[in-house]
């Protein structure tokens, strides 16, 4: 017998529930009998119960105001009517509220009922199983977004350094456009580019193809010359190992060493 499989019966007449007792005695799943409305509450407080089944006329507390508490204090609990006389009404409407996941009709067949009440276990288990699940994607997403503000925050503070470089400097992401460059290099090169142009757009293709190759040989480094408007410049060319987003950077150095 499983431990989560757990029903409890509720009614007004103790006659009933011990004749449930009865019926459900050899039944693979634990029984809990309750004397009205308010006794069962008492029992939900200090058990672990995944199914209940109320009847419906009661005294003091009928089996539908019974589960619209029990829907607001323990919304995964399967909640069950054993009826005689529920007008169509009642039972749409109740079924609609989500109060309510299924009425019996009086008299009820012990099969029958087995049956419905393994099914509340299925539905209960499942629940249980999206709720982990759902769980564990909350749990991801939250860790992603911290992630992303970390890694935003990381990226701020490291434009902030290149842009502080007397080198021009140019940030390549790995779908081969432009991620940053700084104001030395903005004011070097003097063409009109943004973040996300493709990298052709700043380089004759022939010196794109080798700033691609150098990331990929020697270490990631490597150098080309680039002769950009009478001048000649050394394009310094330095991959990143760590990023998912920049595979380098370029540094445009004078033929003597220093920066343009």
């Amino acid at each position: 017998m499983s431990e989560e499989n757990c029903v409890l019966f509720v009614d007004d007449e103790k006659d009933v529930l011990s004749s449930l007792l009865r019926q459900f005695r050899k039944a693979d799943f634990k029984i809990y009998t309750a004397v009205g409305g308010k006794a069962a509450l008492e029992i939900l407080e200090t058990e672990s119960v995944n199914t209940i089944i109320t009847d419906e006329r009661m005294p003091g507390m009928n089996g539908l105001e019974l589960l619209q508490i029990v829907k607001k204090k323990y919304p995964d609990i399967i909640r069950m009517v054993l009826t005689g006389y529920a007008d169509s009404g009642t039972i749409i409407d109740a079924i609609n509220k989500g109060e309510v996941y299924r009425f019996v009709s009086k008299p009820w067949s012990k099969e029958k009922l087995i049956e419905i009440i393994e099914q509340a276990f299925s539905n209960y288990k499942t629940l249980q199983q999206n709720r982990k699940h759902m769980e564990i994607i909350i749990e991801e997403n939250n860790q992603l977004h911290k992630d992303i503000v970390l890694r935003e925050k990381n990226l701020e503070i490291s434009r902030e350094i290149l842009d502080m470089l007397p080198i021009p400097v140019l940030v390549i992401t790995h779908k081969d456009t432009i991620g940053f460059f700084n104001n030395e290099a903005d004011k070097l090169l003097d063409i009109q580019f943004d973040i996300d142009d493709p990298l052709d757009s700043v380089f004759p293709e022939h010196i794109a193809v080798k700033i691609l190759q150098g990331f990929k040989k020697n270490g990631g480094q490597s150098s080309c010359i680039w002769e950009i408007e009478g001048r000649k410049l050394t394009l310094n060319i330095r991959a990143l190992r760590t990023s998912d987003f920049f595979q380098g950077l370029i540094f445009f150095i004078n033929l003597k060493g220093k920066g343009v």
